[in-house]
């Protein structure tokens, strides 16, 4: 007898979709940003060999690199791919005891 709770594993997998959705998202810029910033020399030496208005687009996107600091969640934690990854997990141990539960 499910009564209202009828749709809970639409809803579920719907959580569970976006969930996976935004870890990809935040692992392709975490992972970008990597590589970015291990290639700002390159790009300094890239930059001596532009003419000057790519030089000036190449320095500001060099000093935006240098000048990036980690993401954090209002000060208190830095919020990376592992930390993500266990709110993942703490969500789906949350959903399936809502699913035993039902």
């Amino acid at each position: 007898m499910r009564g209202s709770h009828g749709n809970l594993p639409a809803i579920v997998l719907g959580v569970l979709a976006m969930l996976l959705l935004v870890f990809y998202i935040v692992g392709f810029c975490d992972d970008t940003h990597q590589v970015l910033a291990v290639f700002s020399h390159k790009l300094s030496l890239m930059a001596l060999q532009c003419d000057d208005d790519n030089t000036n687009k190449l320095q500001i996107a060099i000093n935006m690199l240098n000048n990036e600091k980690p993401f954090n969640a209002l000060g208190l934690f830095y919020v990376e791919k592992t930390t993500f990854m266990t709110v993942i997990s703490s969500s789906i141990a949350y959903l399936v005891m809502m699913l035993t539960f039902d």
